[in-house]
């Protein structure tokens, strides 16, 4: 009995100086200047990083001791380079475009993801009458790059020729193409403010595997201060979950910071659209699956295969979900 009742009294001794470490952890956390961190867009502003301008927004970065200057991509340099450079920048992208980068030797992991399935879509006006794959056959698909071809022909395993258009629309509009490529909550619905009916056809709902927004860093910065990451990680998904239980806020908030693409019925839908993706493997936000990068390192577009093998090992840390699944 004594013997039990000295480990009972260790235990409430050692529970009592790990929550006296915490409190001065938490208070030099305080104290102290806030870790610089730069978040890398691959887009502009808008709801699809809902989560991350809401935390920003309501101070719960600085909050974790953090500063967070959130960064537009300019186009001028790619932002996976600009990422892979720096030892305090997180970046979004596709998950195949990390894939790539790997495989060319791009000192860059994975860590979490924003959204768990691909929000790609085909936008066709309805006129056009293209409700579904085989309407693709012998048709003109305009992409902003090589890559989207590929990708596209892949997703839809149809033949249909390709021509390189802007993001306005114009191409699109004059008839000169037939579809284009965008995201759901974003080219289809900004279309539809114009007046447009369109027509949408989702690369998922034909097998099309991809992660999208993924959150990723160098090597570097992953080796210098894993607990910055951590908490930043905590906080953009509690801004995620701030966002869904929220939207008013969120549309509110987004229309403030964002170009105005979209007014604030269309951005309500933008978020109503998001949702499911965020949870479309998981109920855990910022979830991945070794399976799904798997399968998605497996099917490589031809404009972007290497000589180099990549694994999953390579590019994804897996470290930081346990935490996240917490939540």
């Amino acid at each position: 009995m004594r013997r039990r009742n000295r480990r009972g009294i260790g235990a409430r001794a050692s529970l009592v100086a790990w929550v006296i470490f915490a409190a001065f952890a938490v208070a030099a956390l305080r104290a102290g200047d806030p870790v610089p961190i730069t978040v890398q867009l691959d887009w502009k502003p808008g709801m699809q990083f809902a989560g991350l301008l809401l935390a920003q927004e309501r101070g719960w970065y600085r909050e974790a001791g953090l500063d967070v200057t959130i960064r537009a991509n300019d186009f001028k340099r790619p932002y996976v380079n600009i990422v892979a450079e720096d030892d305090h920048t997180v970046g979004t992208s596709e998950a195949r475009t990390l894939v790539d980068a790997r495989a060319h030797g791009q000192p860059i992991r994975a860590v979490a993801t924003m959204f768990q399935a691909s929000p790609v879509v085909l936008v066709s006006l309805k006129a056009r009458g293209i409700r579904t794959a085989d309407d693709l056959d012998g048709k003109t698909v305009g992409v902003h790059r090589f890559e989207d071809f590929d990708m596209l022909r892949l997703a839809f395993k149809k033949s249909f020729a390709s021509r390189q258009v802007g993001f306005d629309f114009k191409e699109l509009l004059a008839g000169e193409v037939d579809a284009v490529p965008g995201y759901v909550m974003d080219e289809p619905l900004r279309l539809a403010q114009r007046g447009n009916e369109v027509n949408v056809l989702p690369v998922d709902a034909y097998g099309w595997v991809d992660y999208s927004q993924v959150l990723f860093v160098s090597e570097a910065f992953l080796a210098k201060n894993p607990a910055a990451l951590e908490r930043f990680l905590t906080v953009t998904f509690r801004g995620w979950r701030a966002a869904l239980a929220d939207p008013d806020a969120a549309v509110a908030m987004i229309g403030k910071q964002a170009p105005a693409d979209l007014n604030a019925a269309s951005l309500r839908e933008a978020l109503r659209r998001i949702a499911p993706l965020l949870t479309k493997e998981s109920p855990h936000l910022g979830s991945m699956k070794v399976e799904t990068w798997k399968r998605i390192i497996a099917v490589t577009p031809e404009g972007e295969r290497t000589t180099r093998q990549v694994t999953v090992e390579d590019l994804v840390d897996f470290r930081f979900l346990p935490m996240l699944e917490k939540d």
